[in-house]
């Protein structure tokens, strides 16, 4: 089993000779600013201080406490930009959501006023058809009648029907025209949402950008003096 003892005293300056926070105090102290990578140093050389039994992995000799007490202090010590990355990989991560939220309103939205206009298209079409053809009908009844009594079916006739004709002509060219014409606005509605769209992923990919160039400026002690 390993011991509790102090291997500390070796006559050098290590970061362990300084003052370290006990059980609950992680703040870092006003008057010291220890080196974070000086104590995860001494962390990696505590069980170089041990003694190895032979049999299995047992120390004799490492010094629990010691170990906890840099653990501890080296958590009152992080670098304000560690705590800095954490707040801004929230951040990013709320600004990811917030972002695919949008776009999925967005194209909702989009989806939902491109199938409105479109059913009203249609709806108006199918009215102006209906109107057209009853008074397409409405005339030739008329002239049929108006034919008897002048005994002049053929020309009656004929110009009521060229009448009706037209009437139906131009009604089925309107209503084509109303039918592209909603095409034409749902499609450029769709554009401008893809464009939306394109905006928030470039917007992402620049945030996840930032992120990445602080995560590796952190793992590069080089970068810190």
């Amino acid at each position: 089993m390993a011991t509790d003892t102090n291997n500390g005293d070796d006559g050098s300056k290590t970061v362990s000779d300084r003052p370290l926070p006990r059980t609950g105090g992680l703040q870092r102290p006003d008057s010291e600013h220890a080196d974070v990578y000086a104590i995860l140093r001494e962390l990696e050389e505590l069980p170089d201080k041990a003694t190895r039994l032979p049999i299995g992995s047992i120390l004799i000799g490492f010094d629990h406490r010691r170990f906890h007490d840099l653990v501890l202090k080296m958590r009152a010590n992080l670098p304000a930009d560690v705590r800095v990355a954490r707040r801004i990989t929230r951040d990013q991560d709320k600004m990811v959501g917030q972002a695919k939220q949008q776009c999925d309103n967005l194209i909702a939205e989009g989806k939902r006023k491109a199938d409105e206009l479109i059913a009203n298209a249609e709806h108006n079409a199918s009215e102006l058809i209906e109107k057209a053809q009853l008074k397409s009908e409405r005339i030739i009844a008329e002239a049929e009648i108006e034919a008897q009594k002048l005994v002049s079916e053929s020309q009656v006739v004929q110009v009521a029907r060229s009448q009706a004709k037209e009437i139906l002509h131009r009604a089925g060219t309107e209503a084509e025209d109303m039918r592209l014409g909603a095409t034409d606005y749902a499609s450029d509605v769709l554009t401008n949402l893809a464009a939306a769209l394109e905006r928030a992923h470039g917007e992402v990919e620049r945030g996840r950008k930032r992120l990445e160039d602080v995560r590796v400026e952190l793992s590069d002690p080089s970068d810190r003096g």
